[in-house]
């Protein structure tokens, strides 16, 4: 399966203190349960992190990524900022998950959980799913581990496990 994580929780998840959610997810990609998607801007926003960097560049070696053509991505968003269907500003994540089928995101973002899991937005042909410690907590909840072991939030068969 793959799994997206916003810029807004990559200290959760790549920061030198994780929060247990935040361990949990990433444990869940560096056991190659799943992989993480990354392409266009959101990687480039990830990129900008020191952590996340220095991660990538191991990740990538030992295939617990799936990188997304750039352009590919970069294209999508061009295309989602012209429709307006989007009320977050992170057109570049949503790019994202519709072009690599990823439809499990982890963010902390409201709006950006409201386009995610909005079916006019993310819906063909499975709707996006989110992990959060907004409402959840920074501790692992039933809820974060059910969403992670669901094995069908890929949109299409070539989306990893």
């Amino acid at each position: 399966m793959c799994l997206i994580v916003d810029n807004n929780v990559r200290h959760e998840v790549f920061g030198e203190t994780p929060t247990a959610a935040g361990s949990l997810f990433k444990n869940r990609i560096d056991n190659r349960n799943y992989q993480l998607v990354l392409g266009g801007g959101l990687l480039r926003e990830l990129g900008e992190y020191g952590a996340f960097k220095r991660w990538f560049r191991t990740a990538s070696r030992y295939g617990y990524v799936r990188r997304i053509d750039d352009q590919t991505v970069d294209d999508k968003t061009r295309q989602l900022l012209g429709d307006g269907e989007c009320i977050s500003n992170d057109h570049h994540v949503i790019a994202l998950a519709l072009v690599s089928g990823a439809r499990l995101l982890f963010t902390n973002d409201h709006r950006l959980q409201t386009d995610f899991t909005n079916p006019l937005v993310v819906s063909h042909p499975k709707r996006g799913k989110v992990y959060t410690t907004v409402r959840r907590g920074k501790d692992v909840t039933d809820v974060h581990r059910k969403l992670l072991a669901q094995r069908n939030l890929c949109a299409w068969s070539g989306c990893g496990k």
